[in-house]
């Protein structure tokens, strides 16, 4: 389980799996994202080293993320505050390899 330090968030990184790896050689990367709180689950393909983004329910967007070299950080989004949270940085990443 990964926890941030005021955000109860849990985080996977998924490696692997076949039906893409067949026509394109490469095994997919996706960080998955769940939120106890609220029982929400995101699912978002890694494609470099380096990667931001949002996490959208909807239309709406719930959460920012940033994926830098292994480590995760995220915040919560909220459109009518002029100036958002700190990013939190979650301490422990749950790798899981997939056939």
């Amino acid at each position: 389980m990964v926890t941030a330090t005021n955000m109860n968030v849990q985080l996977t990184i998924v490696r692997g799996g076949r039906i893409e790896f067949a026509p394109t050689g490469i095994y997919p990367e996706y960080l998955q994202f769940f939120f106890p709180e609220n029982q929400k689950h995101w699912r978002v393909k890694l494609n470099h080293e380096v990667q931001s983004g949002f996490l959208r329910s909807k239309g709406e967007i719930h959460y920012e993320y940033q994926y830098i070299n292994g480590e995760c950080k995220i915040r919560a989004w909220n459109k009518d505050l002029f100036t958002l949270p700190d990013f939190e940085q979650i301490d422990y990443v749950m790798e899981m390899l997939v056939d």
